[in-house]
């Protein structure tokens, strides 16, 4: 009789194990599931834009975006890194920085676009640390800060198919649209 019970409740506390098993894995399923889901229904920051081809083109050939500064288009092979590049980085000085750009685009990345032209020197200064600011609170990751002087505003921030125009810099919503969009690009976990 004791043994009996001894054997009912080892396999009740079996059931109880495997249960709690199957329940973790459901709510693991289903949590994924649903960040799954809130990602792609979330709406996207900023102005969507029109998408064009991602072929890849030789280096120093033309590419083609719908925007300036470059939302997507042809590109080169090879991504620019993560950093913030000045006007008298080489990357800027070479002239064909915009396949590289958009190839990091569609890696995910999101480019803040600065054209400190606009501004008087002081509020350039405080416009680039705000920047340096927001890309430090992500480590960095998958963000550039690239002169743009052809742009009408002092800074435009792009991810792949979407732009964000700033006349004052907002931190609040310069986060939001590293967050949203990043995630959006065709290759997000590519490096």
């Amino acid at each position: 009789m004791a043994n009996r019970k001894r054997l009912q409740k080892k396999r009740q506390q079996q059931q109880k194990k495997t249960n709690l098993t199957i329940a973790g894995i459901v709510i693991g399923v289903a949590a994924i599931l649903g960040l799954i889901v809130w990602r792609e229904v979330r709406p996207a920051i900023g102005s969507e834009v029109e998408v064009l081809r991602s072929d890849h083109v030789e280096v120093g050939a033309p590419v083609e975006s719908p925007t300036d500064p470059p939302t997507s288009g042809s590109h080169y092979a090879s991504p620019m890194p993560a950093g913030f590049y000045t006007k008298e980085s080489p990357e800027y000085l070479s002239g064909d920085h915009d396949g590289y750009l958009i190839h990091s685009l569609e890696h995910g990345y999101v480019v803040f676009w600065y054209n400190c032209d606009l501004l008087e020197e002081q509020s350039c200064t405080t416009l680039l640390s705000d920047i340096q600011g927001v890309m430090d609170d992500f480590n960095g990751f998958k963000l550039i800060a690239f002169p743009r002087p052809s742009i009408s505003a002092p800074l435009v921030m792009t991810a792949w198919g979407q732009l964000q125009e700033f006349e004052a810099f907002d931190v609040k919503l310069a986060e939001e649209f590293i967050k949203v969009n990043r995630p959006r690009a065709p290759e997000p976990n590519a490096p």
